[in-house]
This record gives C-alpha cells, sequence and structure tokens, in this order.
C-alpha cells in the first residue's frame, strides 16, 4: 500500500509538488552492480533490450560477493541550454567515480576475459549499471525503497566504458573510471563532424525534406567510404522532424545570400570538422514559418528582430533541441564489426524539435512585460502546465530546513539595476503602474527615436527627510507614487557606454531597426550575462539526494521493463512534447529540458520581536523560480547527495506564490518580501 505523501511545502502555490520519496525512510542506502551485457542487448533501442542482470557477467555489485568495491559513483546531467558551446544538444550523462580491488589488480584483465567470453569482438562493451535504494520502514526492516506510486526504485543505464585508469600500490589496486549511455556515442567526433568533401543536394523545401536529404548525404558519403577500402561496413544515418515542425517551409533566400553554408543554389556544403548539429541549427530557424513556431516575429514583417510580442511572457520564445542517440549495426544477427576500422558500425539519430526556453537573450519588450505581476504569473503558471515547476525547497538563515544541506547564493548588483520593478509601502513588488507595464504594451523601440529629457531622466520627488537619522535598514518604503518612472525610463536604469559593439546595423542583423540598434546594444549587453556563463544570479544547492534528478522513471521490479526516459527512441515513437511530458515530469526531471525549482529562502532582518529575537522575513531579492543547468548526483561511503547549479528565471521573478490551480491556499507571506514591522518609521538607533 502506497504511503500517504507529506503536505508541508503544499503552501507554496504549486499544484502536485514532488515529495522525496526517500525521505519515508530511515537511514537510506544505495546499491550499485555493473554487468556485462550480451552483443546483442547493444544492437537493440532502450525498448527491446534486456534489464534481466543475471544474462552477462557482474563486474562489481555492493552489498554483494566479489573482489571488487565501488568508493564513489557520480552522474552529472546537462541538457540543452548547456554550457558546451553545443547549446541546442541534449548530452549524455556524465557517470564518474572510483572503485578499489584490495586483493589484486586482475580487473582490467579480467574484463576482457569477459567479453571474449560473452563474444565481442573487441574490448568496448555495453553494459547494465543498476543504482538501487534500500531503507527501514515503520517494521524497522530493510527494505527495498519504493516512489509514491509504490513502484520499486531500481534505476538502469546501458553504459559504455570511455576511460579506465589503474593504479597499484600496497594497498591493492584503485581505478578511477569514466562511462557514458551507450546512446552518447552519437554526439562522438567519430559520428558527429562532417568530413572534408560532404555535400548535399539544396533546395528543400520544408524541415522534414531536409531532414531527409542530409542523412542521404551523409549515408552517401559512408558508401563512398566503403568503396575507397577506407572500411568495410558503413554507419547509417536516420534524421527526423517532431511532426509539429516538419511541414515548416524553408526559405533559403531569407538570409544573407553570403552565407558561406550556400555556396551555390542546388548545393550546400559545410566546413570540415562542423558538428551535424551545428549544421542543423544554422540552417532550419532561417524560414519564416519556423520563426513563428519559434514565436520570434513581434509584428508581421519583422522577421529578424530579437523582441518578442508585447503582453506574451506566458508564451516564452522557443528554441531548436536536438536528441541525438546511437545503437550497434547488427548484420547476420550479431554485431557488424568492421575490422577495418577496429570497431562496430553505429545506427546514429538525430531528432529535431523544438522547447521553450527560458535562458534565451531577454528583450526590451520582455522586460517591459515583467513589470506587470499577471505578466510574471502567466509565465509562472506555464512552467507549471508544462511540469517543469515541480521540486520546491526552502531554507532558512538559521540553518533550519528539510532538505537543504549547503546553499551558496551569488548576486550582482547589476541584476536588481536591470530590473524594472517597484515596491510598494508593503514591501511587496508591484508594477510601475499598478498592474500595467509603463510602456502601455509598447515596445521602447517604437518610441526610442524620441530623445528622453536630460533633466527628466532621473527626476524623483523628494522625500521628506526626517529630523531623525535614518539607517539603511530602517528606510521607508515606496508609496508607488513618489519614485514612479517618467516614460521611457526609471530610476534604476544602469550606465552604459553606448558603443553598439554586439549589434551590427548591416550584416546578418541587418533587420532590426536603425533607430532601435542602441537600445539592443543595451540590453544585449546586459542580458549576456544572464544567458551565458558568467550569470548575474547563481544558486548553488547541495540538497539530501533526491531519485527526482536521476533522469528517469524506473521499469520497476520486472527486468523486462524498460525505465523511461526522454531519449531520441522515446521522441521518436512517442513525438514527445512539453504537454505529453508534463505528467511524466511529476515523477523525474527530464534530459532535454531540465526542471525548474522554487526556492524559498528567509533572512534577517535588524528588527528585534517582543522576545527579545531577530526577525526573520521572506526576501523577494533571493525567494523566487530558478533554472536548474546542471545536476550532480553523488553517491560516496553510503551517503547519497545531489547538487544542483541554478541560475534566477529572470522574467518570472518576483512571483507572488499564488496558483489558480494550487492544491491548497498559499499563505500571506510566500515568494514576495513582507516588510519589517518598522517599515517606514525611524531607527531606534538615532536615539542612542
Amino acid at each position: 500500500m502506497a504511503v500517504q505523501k507529506p503536505t508541508y511545502n503544499d503552501n507554496v502555490g504549486l499544484p502536485d509538488i514532488h515529495y522525496n520519496p526517500l525521505q519515508n525512510y530511515r537511514n537510506v542506502t544505495y546499491n550499485t552492480r555493473l554487468t556485462m551485457m550480451p552483443p546483442k542487448d547493444a544492437t537493440e533501442s532502450r525498448y527491446n533490450r534486456s534489464y534481466d542482470y543475471k544474462k552477462g557477467i557482474v563486474m562489481w555489485e555492493t552489498g554483494g560477493s566479489g573482489s571488487v568495491f565501488l568508493e564513489e559513483i557520480n552522474f552529472q546531467f546537462a541538457g540543452t541550454g548547456n554550457g558546451t558551446g553545443n547549446y541546442l544538444t541534449q548530452l549524455p550523462a556524465k557517470i564518474s567515480g572510483k572503485f578499489v580491488e584490495p586483493l589484486g589488480g586482475r580487473f582490467i584483465e579480467a574484463n576482457s576475459l569477459a567479453a571474449l567470453r560473452l563474444g565481442y569482438k573487441n574490448n568496448y562493451a555495453t553494459y547494465l549499471l543498476e543504482v538501487s535504494f534500500t531503507g527501514y520502514d515503520e517494521t524497522d526492516l530493510a527494505v527495498t525503497c519504493r516512489d509514491w506510486q509504490d513502484k520499486e526504485m531500481t534505476f538502469r543505464w546501458y553504459v559504455t566504458i570511455t576511460e579506465l585508469k589503474m593504479k597499484l600500490d600496497f594497498k591493492g589496486s584503485t581505478y578511477d573510471f569514466e562511462i557514458m549511455p551507450s546512446d552518447g556515442a552519437a554526439l562522438t567526433t567519430d559520428f558527429t563532424a562532417m568530413e572534408d568533401g560532404f555535400k548535399m543536394k539544396g533546395g528543400s523545401k520544408t524541415v522534414g525534406a531536409f531532414c531527409n536529404e542530409l542523412a542521404k548525404a551523409l549515408n552517401t558519403r559512408q558508401d563512398e567510404q566503403v568503396k575507397s577500402g577506407i572500411r568495410c561496413i558503413p554507419n547509417k544515418y536516420v534524421i527526423t522532424a517532431h511532426n509539429d515542425i516538419k511541414n515548416l517551409a524553408l526559405e533559403y533566400e531569407f538570409f544573407s545570400k553570403n552565407n558561406a553554408l550556400w555556396p551555390f543554389k542546388n548545393e550546400l556544403q559545410a566546413s570540415a570538422g562542423i558538428s551535424i548539429q551545428s549544421f542543423i541549427a544554422s540552417n532550419v530557424p532561417n524560414s519564416k514559418s519556423m520563426l513563428e513556431h519559434l514565436h520570434r516575429i513581434p509584428t508581421k514583417k519583422d522577421f529578424n528582430s530579437p523582441d518578442s510580442k508585447p503582453g506574451t511572457n506566458g508564451t516564452p520564445i522557443r528554441s531548436l533541441a536536438i536528441i541525438a542517440g546511437a545503437r550497434d549495426i547488427a548484420k547476420d544477427k550479431v554485431q557488424a564489426f568492421d575490422p577495418k576500422v577496429g570497431a562496430v558500425a553505429k545506427e546514429v539519430h538525430y531528432f529535431i524539435t523544438t522547447k521553450e526556453d527560458g535562458r534565451n537573450i531577454i528583450s526590451p519588450q520582455e522586460y517591459a512585460d515583467a513589470q506587470d505581476p499577471k505578466q510574471r504569473d502567466a509565465r509562472v503558471q506555464n512552467w507549471i502546465k508544462k511540469g517543469l515547476l515541480r521540486k520546491v525547497y526552502k531554507w532558512i538563515y538559521t540553518g533550519e530546513n528539510s532538505e537543504v544541506i549547503n546553499c551558496d547564493i551569488k548576486i550582482d548588483n547589476m541584476w536588481r539595476s536591470v530590473r524594472p520593478l517597484w515596491i510598494s509601502q508593503d514591501g511587496k513588488p508591484i508594477a510601475a503602474t499598478a498592474t500595467q507595464p509603463t510602456t502601455d504594451s509598447r515596445s521602447p523601440a517604437k518610441v526610442n527615436s524620441k530623445a528622453v529629457s536630460c533633466n527628466d531622466a532621473r527626476a524623483m520627488v523628494n522625500v521628506k527627510k526626517p529630523d531623525d537619522i535614518f539607517y539603511a535598514e530602517d528606510m521607508p518604503f515606496s508609496d508607488g507614487k513618489s519614485i514612479a518612472p517618467v516614460p521611457e525610463w526609471y530610476p534604476h536604469m544602469p550606465q552604459f557606454y553606448h558603443m553598439n559593439t554586439t549589434v551590427s546595423q548591416a550584416g546578418n542583423q541587418a533587420a532590426l531597426k536603425p533607430e532601435s540598434a542602441q537600445e539592443y546594444s543595451i540590453y544585449r549587453q546586459v542580458a549576456a550575462g544572464l544567458a551565458g556563463q558568467a550569470d548575474m544570479f547563481s544558486l548553488d544547492l547541495e540538497v539530501v539526494g533526491d531519485p527526482y534528478w536521476l533522469l528517469q522513471i524506473p521499469g520497476g521490479t520486472s527486468d523486462s521493463i524498460a525505465p523511461w526516459t526522454d531519449d531520441v527512441w522515446e521522441y521518436e515513437k512517442e513525438q514527445l512534447t512539453e504537454e505529453k511530458m508534463a505528467e511524466k515530469r511529476k515523477h523525474a526531471s527530464t534530459a532535454t529540458w531540465l526542471s525548474y525549482i522554487y526556492f524559498e529562502a528567509q533572512t534577517p532582518s535588524a528588527d528585534i520581536d517582543a522576545t527579545d529575537k531577530m526577525a526573520l522575513r521572506n526576501s523577494d531579492a533571493i525567494s523566487g523560480v530558478y533554472i536548474v543547468t546542471e545536476i550532480t548526483n553523488k553517491f560516496s561511503k553510503g551517503k547519497f547527495t545531489t547538487h544542483l547549479k541554478c541560475v534566477r528565471e529572470a522574467l518570472s521573478n518576483p512571483w507572488n506564490g499564488k496558483s489558480s490551480s494550487a492544491a491548497t491556499a498559499p499563505t500571506s507571506n510566500n515568494a514576495a518580501a513582507t516588510s519589517p514591522a518598522t517599515a517606514g518609521t525611524a531607527s531606534a538607533k538615532s536615539n542612542k
């Protein structure tokens, strides 16, 4: 019988919150097993593989017999939107760790013998990696942990060893290893880098036709290598597009005719070394139909503007997502081993889709819309609807919390400077004029040609200075009128050197209006710090280990049921959309788009309550919605922890914590700041 879920986080206004099921057990530990599986499994997709370890040869097993013991293993995940330079690609998990062999140094030799025993032609074998959890329940018996749906939590990955280093000393042998999911071979340079002489037929009318022609050209190149004697067996490429975009038109003449990738009207070429993903990303978005699908057209005629339609923050801009996967080719029911290259031929799949992206370059219009609490709430409701916002973490300055182990927050003051938000006398964030954006739903670009008066640019009504001395922590909150912004400006506008270095009025961004070039230059200088490596607002969070961040839904106790994950096989079969994944994200984050978190923090104030204790208050500067950019799950010495790298979601904060679909009513103190009791009064320190 399933255990009743807790409710201690239900007051934040999020429906379907994911609670960590391991917290229902005492003294939870983990078990791992690595098993070399038969070559046949390497030729199958995830659906058809065997997950019965008894069919293979066990290499290590925690809690079992054997001479090899795992010391540590780490799972590192970064989905699309990663900081590797290939922003659009879903990366495979990076798995690394260390194991010891105290009674000898035979693992490398044993690994080779096991591969020969199972029929591999080289040592590049396929393994089944399993992770399960054991804990004490109310019966005081050690049991295999189950999730809130009463399913056994055993996680399984098919992997290959990419690095194995041995050190032999008086203690025996220690091994440092790196492994990756076997599907990840599709992203190695052996299969993703285009070769010199690549060319394909141009003039494809649709995205789907482009994918077919690209796959045909790549496969033709493989056949040429067989004919020339470079290899015996060709690799095979399968490139498809999501049903939502495969029929969208391509219009090559839309962009500059000087594009190096398009030297001839009916032939496309690429420089040697460019990745297949980069080639796709350079060509597929270049059409009006695709730009409309990506929500990148603010007006009917403005097809190359970085701006967005006014009032559409609840419908975020989309970006491409390229999902890759590979499996070994089978020939006569065995692996197609190529003796000339010393490796098995691969069938490589690329699936092209799109996803709503919270980390795109932020436009001036989106900043203007973010002044409206309704626009911010609509954006959060979209993340909830898509299943991306399921996790809640609370952190109190004193360290009193249920899941957070360590918390490291870095805030660049410029972050606050560029946010056009206002604070009421109650300390709550409001728009400059009630719930309406100051731009009256108009893009600043449309009025930018009118200069703002120098005297009016930072005009503010003087606040009467009291007789007593004011301290910063006791400064009164604004009433929303005394420092209201003048049109097209606001008092916190940052200073910039107005040199147009990032936006060119000629060249690839020629569609930008000349009168708005300066404005976009300013905003892009700011936004470059939001969407790049050096985020202005970052959060590093270490929490108790949570299977939600293993990016997989276990298949259960049956060895024949494959676990669920959003890999290329799932996309091809189910034509996944954000709406389809919403239900799955109740149970696990997804690799294509790592889930968001709602982080609520309390910080001390200068106020002292009646019991002479320092008061704590929620901080809108910290509490809010965060985008998870990288996940590291660490298993070491029986302890499981999860480390989340996050950045502030720029256009959702501050959020008032209210949701129309929430299961329980939110409290009045969530998300937005609540002013101290002495707000607006002189500090008692002034009398000292």
